[in-house]
């Protein structure tokens, strides 16, 4: 018998790939067949909420420090005072420091000094109810709440308050070195009374941050900390090789250091541990994408349970990238649109001044738009190969559920790539199998045929008498129609599916072969949206196919 090469398995088998986690967020990887289904080749304003991937929402233009004029990039530092229940609102523009405790008020603040320098960071501290405003040109600044004098202290760019003394580092002269005030008072400054760090060459102090009884101290190479009360004290290298940029590129959170390192690594850091990188999923991204200056001059902030990054890639609302990471997930997602300079957080509410103007006020959280531009929402996944890249598959019916909130429109769009070439789009929407289609309830001549009749599956032709369940009076949906109860299925990783801010629920089945969706080797999904005061929730998906074999 002659010698005969072929396939081990050539038979026809129907299978199911259902998709209820895609909680890994976004990787940057060239072949994303070969990773693990939960990751997403990309995804844009999305945000992780109860396990489910939804659209975030956007801001609203709140007030004004001045009038509002469009010239860029000249936020240097904003800063909330609270000083015996007066609420202060500070921000340094090009040489002026502005002032306001009317957040909803166009031109509401007032200039309280003018001779800041034209460059650089403002750093702030609030000591024994003042605030204090490092420039790094000069002796710190003092504002009561009225009115700005200037101190005799050294001059530094680094502010902290540790031990109930104020502490200035990131001395041009010296940067390894801080200095310290005497105990309780500002205006008294020691010439003996400093530390000076072991530091290497073209090192020196970005941070200082007390935290855990102890005071960090950042380089831009190091991690120091120091146990005592500047009489008795002890420092200790935590870290060495690894630093923050800056101190605006440093956030603590939830007593969790979050900082941007040098070589553009983005770490979290407990305090007792060796820092953990978490950007090294999209590590590739980041280097890609941003400048040494855009990550330098990046400032972070929290928002709900996700911390985020905004880089200094751009002044263009539209371009400048927030990349936001969820730490219960380790999860990564990726903003445009929000053109924050500096943010503050006043009585739990997220705020910004622009990096697109000058003197402006933003708050975040309030629609499902970024001012008066529509949010575009996008989700793609991975290169599906379904665990055999070398065989055909024939895509059958695909079944998936989600949910719209903001009430704009009345779904999201679907893009199939089927090896890698774009092969169909649909609008899937909330118009769904209603009451009026159920069976046994009304009689044939009562029956509207062809409404929803796309998710109801009853157009003539479309459906196999052998998969469609006659005679039920419950509404079925995947898994598999008539497999489980539409009530009774738990959906996105064991939860019901229902948030406070929907206001619509989507249950499709498609035909793929309907849309030209027939064979290939893998499948890619994008789901979208960029309708205006319209946001949307991906829940789950189950594709049903059948494998064809190698060939």
């Amino acid at each position: 018998m002659a010698n005969r090469i072929e396939a081990q398995n050539r038979g026809r088998h129907r299978l199911q790939f259902e998709v209820n986690d895609l909680t890994g967020g976004f990787v940057t990887q060239a072949a994303t067949y070969n990773i693990e289904d939960k990751y997403l080749d990309d995804i844009l304003n999305m945000e992780i909420v109860q396990g489910m991937w939804q659209k975030r929402k956007g801001y609203t233009y709140s007030g004004s420090f001045t009038p509002v004029t469009n010239t860029p990039g000249k936020s240097k530092g904003m800063h909330v005072f609270n000083q015996r229940e007066h609420l202060h609102v500070l921000s340094a523009y090009g040489t002026a420091l502005y002032d306001t405790y009317q957040l909803s008020q166009t031109d509401g603040g007032k200039r309280i000094y003018n001779n800041l320098p034209p460059s650089g960071r403002i750093r702030f501290a609030d000591f024994e109810g003042d605030c204090y405003i490092a420039h790094g040109k000069g002796s710190i600044l003092k504002f009561n709440g009225k009115s700005v004098t200037e101190t005799f202290s050294p001059s530094g760019d680094v502010l902290a308050v540790y031990g109930n003394r104020l502490l200035v580092g990131g001395l041009i002269s010296d940067p390894m070195t801080f200095y310290y005030s005497a105990k309780g008072d500002a205006s008294s400054w020691s010439a003996l009374n400093y530390i000076t760090l072991d530091g290497g060459s073209g090192e020196r102090i970005t941070a200082m941050v007390p935290l855990l009884g102890k005071l960090f101290i950042f380089t831009n190479r190091s991690i120091y900390s120091l146990v005592g009360d500047l009489e008795a004290f002890a420092v200790s290298q935590e870290v060495h090789g690894i630093g923050a940029v800056s101190a605006e590129a440093l956030y603590v959170y939830g007593s969790v250091f979050y900082f941007i390192s040098e070589d553009q690594k983005i770490y979290e850091f407990d305090g007792g541990n060796y820092p953990t990188e978490i950007s090294r999923h999209i590590s590739h991204y980041i280097k890609s994408e941003f400048t040494q200056n855009a990550t330098k001059n990046a400032v972070i902030t929290h928002y709900k349970d996700s911390i985020w990054f905004t880089f200094d890639n751009s002044y263009v609302p539209k371009d400048r990238v927030t990349l936001v990471y969820f730490p219960e997930y380790g999860a990564w997602s990726k903003y445009k649109g929000i053109p924050a300079a500096d943010y503050v957080h006043i009585n739990g509410t997220l705020y910004f001044t622009g990096s697109h103007n000058y003197g402006s006020l933003y708050q975040f959280g309030t629609q499902y738009k970024d001012d008066l531009a529509p949010i575009e929402g996008i989700i793609k996944t991975t290169k599906w190969s379904l665990e055999a890249l070398e065989n055909i598959k024939r895509f059958k019916n695909l079944y998936i559920r989600g949910a719209i909130q903001g009430g704009g429109s009345n779904g999201f769009d679907l893009e199939f790539y089927v090896d890698d070439s774009l092969t169909a789009s649909v609008r899937v929407t909330s118009d769904i199998a209603s009451e009026t289609e159920i069976w046994n309830e009304y009689k044939w001549g009562e029956m509207y045929w062809g409404f929803a009749a796309n998710s109801s599956g009853v157009i003539w032709g479309q459906t196999k008498w052998d998969e469609f369940e006659w005679g039920r009076s419950e509404i079925k949906f995947a898994p598999k129609w008539g497999y489980s109860v539409w009530e009774a299925f738990n959906w996105g990783d064991h939860k019901e599916g229902t948030l406070s801010d929907d206001v619509g629920s989507i249950y499709r089945k498609l035909y793929l072969s309907q849309y030209n969706i027939i064979s290939g080797k893998t499948l890619q999904i994008v789901i979208k949206d960029k309708s205006p005061d319209h946001g949307f929730r991906f829940e789950n998906l189950l594709l049903e196919y059948i494998q064809k074999g190698a060939r």
